[in-house]
């Protein structure tokens, strides 16, 4: 019982450090927003609704967890772009960098078409306007979302970019072992 609970906590503080990560960037935006205004400022009270909306979103995805596990053992074993270079899964600095930049790549030329898809297909649209909702745009407003957008992002975006790039190798796991060896973490 105590592993389950010990798991759960685990499951439920990862949502709590997107949710800080988020609130931190949005402040530091918002000083931008102040000093050099698009638009009136809305002020505090809608930026914090978008982040508790956020972190509502976090918790349901992590809810899901269990689910995209299954999903991600259910993907190809080695990724489309390893059959391009053996190269790619090694280790280096650089490789590193490198792979970073692909995988950065990959995912944005998915994000873009569903972005597209959603202001295009009424169905997808029902999920995106509540991003367009906000009444006052501002950096809190990247993530306002709906449930249903982030599982379609998952669908559209995530699991391609896995098939292409591999999901076990992320770029970033890989620089974060190369800092290690360099004594840098």
């Amino acid at each position: 019982m105590t592993e389950f609970l010990s798991d759960l906590a685990m499951a439920l503080a990862a949502p709590w450090k997107g949710v800080a990560i988020a609130a931190i960037a949005c402040g530091i935006v918002w000083i931008f927003e102040v000093w050099k205004p698009a638009a009136a400022d809305p002020g505090a009270h809608g930026r914090l609704h978008n982040l508790a909306m956020y972190a509502a979103l976090l918790l349901g995805m992590a809810a899901l967890g269990p689910l995209y596990g299954w999903v991600g053992l259910q993907l190809p074993n080695v990724a489309l772009i390893d059959r391009l270079s053996v190269q790619w899964p090694t280790n280096g600095f650089l490789r590193a960098i490198l792979a970073t930049f692909v995988y950065a790549f990959v995912w944005d030329f998915f994000q873009y078409w569903k972005h597209r898809a959603e202001h295009t297909f009424r169905i997808l649209w029902i999920f995106h306007r509540t991003h367009h909702a906000d009444s006052a745009m501002n950096a809190s407003t990247a993530v306002r979302h709906s449930f249903g957008g982030l599982v379609l992002g998952f669908v559209l975006v995530h699991i391609p970019t896995m098939v292409i790039c591999g999901g076990g190798t992320l770029a970033v796991c890989r620089c974060d072992r190369t800092f290690q060896r360099m004594g840098l973490l």
